[in-house]
């Protein structure tokens, strides 16, 4: 039997409440997924130190990017779930938002993942660019494998570390992530501007 509430909404209504909650939930999971290895790459760099030579790319210009991404994947994060709540307040008439408010809200996860991607992003160049200068300079022909069962190393240095290697991909991670959180914010906001919406906008108008 459908709730009261849910009956007297109309039902442009029901149906992007509806699309809130699964697609915030949607979200919210797939960010989660993707966001756990920057997530834990970050929280062990808090709680372990290393050398930053070692990391290739992470001078301060990347550590800033990096972590700006970071707080902003975890804001994204919980702007998703947001997303939900809104969506089980939009079909009750006594607590539903008003259409700028949900907008409003909508654009600023918009906003936000976009940012986070673009620092992604600037720290992903950086690292490639740090692990491309590397490999460029080494001699023609040199090796870049460590070998300690021959008794010495081919090179004094490896260019190349898997340390290195797991910030890209934290950093690849953390784009996706942003990536999913961007469409999400998208096709709702898209959703909420339909003019077959229009029941929503004048129930808002109206308040």
């Amino acid at each position: 039997m459908l709730n009261l509430l849910e009956s007297n909404s109309p039902p442009s209504v029901r149906r992007i409440a509806t699309e809130m909650r699964l697609i915030g939930w949607t979200g919210f999971w797939l960010q989660m997924f993707f966001g756990f290895i920057p997530i834990s790459f970050a929280i062990s760099f808090l709680f372990i130190p290393r050398n930053p030579n070692k990391l290739g790319g992470s001078g301060s210009v990347a550590f800033f990017f990096g972590y700006a991404s970071l707080i902003a994947l975890i804001f994204t994060l919980y702007w998703c779930f947001r997303y939900t709540r809104i969506g089980q307040r939009l079909p009750n008439p006594d607590i539903r938002p008003s259409r700028v408010e949900v907008i409003r809200t909508l654009s600023i996860g918009l906003l936000v993942n976009l940012a986070g991607m673009i620092f992604a992003v600037i720290v992903a160049m950086y690292q490639v660019n740090n692990l491309l200068v590397k490999l460029l300079s080494l001699p023609q022909g040199s090796s870049t494998i460590f070998t300690p069962t021959q008794g010495a190393a081919v090179m004094a240095r490896v260019p190349i570390t898997p340390l290195q290697m797991m910030g890209l991909q934290a950093v690849i991670s953390a784009i996706a992530a942003q990536i999913i959180g961007l469409i999400v914010s998208l096709w709702l906001l898209h959703r909420v501007n339909q003019r077959p919406a229009m029941e929503i906008k004048e129930n808002y108008d109206n308040e």
